[in-house]
């Protein structure tokens, strides 16, 4: 338990299964008072607070009792407004992808409260903290495989398994009017291509309903970045996959650095070797909830202790949601 973050007090907005790993994660890692805000009429029996943790039924009545900082956990429409309430009451937001359904006024606002707010509001990109992606970052950032020319990122898996307990057709990332889709639910593959490559200048593609499951939104995504310096990623997202598969690969013109979740090899082959691809990094026995309790503590650490260096920031989910926006403009009035 660390005792700096004692005497903190958290709120996390929303009880499904990632705001109970954050509420988790944050009570492990010292926070010495949590609050979480649920609707008064959730039935979600699969997620109790433990004992030591208040509960409160208004975002409203959970701000009045002055947090320092708040997980910002609901439907994916609700995410911007949200975020925005406490930033105006002087709280640290992280928030879940994505930031919003399109950029409109809610997320604009958001944008632009951020924007003069001494308070850090900063993006759930776990997978920045993934050890593969972030080996990734750096040997592609450091010219490991020489310049990049162009990558490739997927996350395909099925919706249905996802949350036994409840009606996939009924979870946000399967209603429309909740911010739903592949698309969108997940972002974590543009954030990452952005993070590595830098923010993409342009973006097209297609975001299908296969009718493969039965939702109302799209479940496969299959699109292309622009990224500076002519690097193009494509990516390939879907909830239709069974099993899952996850994954990317950079490839420069001095070699090829590749991933496979299944596999937990990150791999490494150079132009120059003749000779297999040398493994850089096994990860066999990782526990994935490992980089969800570094994203928390980089957010303690970035609130608390000014190392805003070490996480997503609010542009982060901007940049991704104006890809997915161009992708998929049509889907949702907007104000660009």
């Amino acid at each position: 338990m660390n005792g700096a973050y004692q005497h903190l007090h958290g709120i996390v907005i929303g009880l499904g299964s990632i705001g109970n790993r954050h509420l988790n994660n944050l009570l492990s890692l010292g926070v010495g008072n949590m609050t979480v805000v649920r609707r008064p009429d959730s039935h979600n029996s699969q997620f109790t607070p433990p004992a030591n943790v208040d509960v409160q039924f208004s975002l409203a009545e959970a701000l009045a009792m002055n947090p320092d900082f708040a997980i910002v956990c609901n439907p994916s429409h609700l995410h911007a407004s949200t975020a925005t309430e406490c930033l105006e009451a002087g709280v640290h937001v992280l928030i879940e992808k994505p930031l919003g359904r399109c950029v409109g006024p809610d997320e604009q606002r958001l944008i632009d409260v951020a924007s003069t707010s001494d308070r850090v509001c900063a993006m759930a990109y776990c997978m920045r903290y993934h050890p593969a992606y972030r080996l990734a970052h750096e040997q592609i950032r450091s010219g490991t495989i020489g310049r990049c020319l162009y990558a490739k990122a997927w996350f395909e898996g099925y919706l249905p398994d996802w949350h036994p307990w409840e009606d996939y057709k009924q979870s946000y990332a399967g209603l429309k009017e909740q911010g739903g889709g592949v698309l969108r639910t997940l972002d974590h593959e543009i954030d990452f291509m952005n993070w590595v490559l830098g923010p993409a200048q342009s973006a097209d593609g297609s975001a299908i309903n296969t009718g493969g499951i039965g939702i109302e939104v799209d479940d496969l995504a299959m699109y292309c970045l622009h990224h500076p310096d002519r690097v193009t990623s494509q990516i390939t997202t879907s909830f239709c996959r069974k099993p899952a598969s996850r994954g990317f690969e950079f490839v420069g013109d001095a070699g090829v650095l590749s991933f496979r979740m299944e596999e937990g090899k990150l791999l490494r082959g150079l132009h120059t070797y003749h000779r297999e691809q040398e493994m850089i990094l096994d990860l066999a026995n990782y526990d994935v909830n490992q980089m969800y309790l570094e994203l928390a503590s980089a957010f303690l650490r970035a609130g608390f202790e000014k190392e805003t260096d070490i996480v997503a920031l609010i542009d982060a989910g901007f940049c991704s949601l104006a890809s997915i926006q161009q992708i998929d403009g049509d889907r949702f009035e907007t104000t660009i």
